[in-house]
């Protein structure tokens, strides 16, 4: 039986959205399972992670897994910004 979970991130705008996406899809791209499918779409703001797979541990793991990058993408481009926020200043 397949398990599947959606989560939906809201980040502060669309470019943030977009540089997170783009951090993180090669490692969708590059996980290699026959039995996991593994997406994250950009709509706005918000990206859409979708897990499907045939385990809960799966599931939780790959789930945990990502929202740890995301959430490092994310932290680093607020630093980026911020230093680059204040060389402009």
């Amino acid at each position: 039986m397949k398990v599947s979970a959606s989560l939906r991130l809201m980040f502060r705008d669309l470019n943030t959205a977009k540089a997170v996406r783009a951090a993180i899809f090669p490692e969708i791209l590059s996980y290699k399972s026959t039995q996991t499918d593994i997406s994250l779409n950009l709509e706005g703001e918000c990206l859409i992670l979708e897990i499907e797979t045939y385990s809960v541990s799966s599931l939780r793991a790959l789930f945990n897994s990502y929202l740890r990058w995301m959430l490092c993408a994310e932290e680093t481009i607020g630093i980026v910004a911020d230093r680059t926020e204040s060389l402009l200043d």
